[in-house]
C-alpha cells in the first residue's frame, strides 16, 4: 500500500523491517515512543512518503506469493 509502519521492535519483525528506512520500530509496550513515531510520521510528510515507498519496494521485491515458491522450490531442490 505504500504507508509509513510503525512496529514493535520484535525478533521476527526485525528480519523484514528496517528502523528508519522502511519503517519506525518502537519497544514493544512502550507507549510514549509509540506517540512520538506517530507524530513524527504525522509531521514530517517526507519521511512518511519514504519509508513507505521503501517499505512497498522491498515487498514487492522479496514478499510476493512468487518470491515465496521460488524459496520453498529451492529449499526442496537444494536438499536432493
Amino acid at each position: 500500500m505504500g504507508k509509513a509502519i510503525v512496529a514493535s521492535r520484535l525478533e521476527q519483525i526485525g528480519e523484514v523491517l528496517r528502523d528508519g528506512e522502511n519503517a519506525l520500530l518502537i519497544e514493544p509496550g512502550n507507549v510514549k515512543e509509540l506517540t512520538t513515531a506517530i507524530s513524527l510520521l504525522i509531521q514530517d510528510a517526507e519521511l512518511r512518503r519514504k519509508i513507505g515507498m521503501r517499505a512497498r519496494e522491498d515487498v514487492a521485491a522479496n514478499y510476493t506469493w512468487q518470491h515465496n515458491v521460488q524459496n520453498v522450490i529451492d529449499r526442496l531442490t537444494q536438499d536432493r
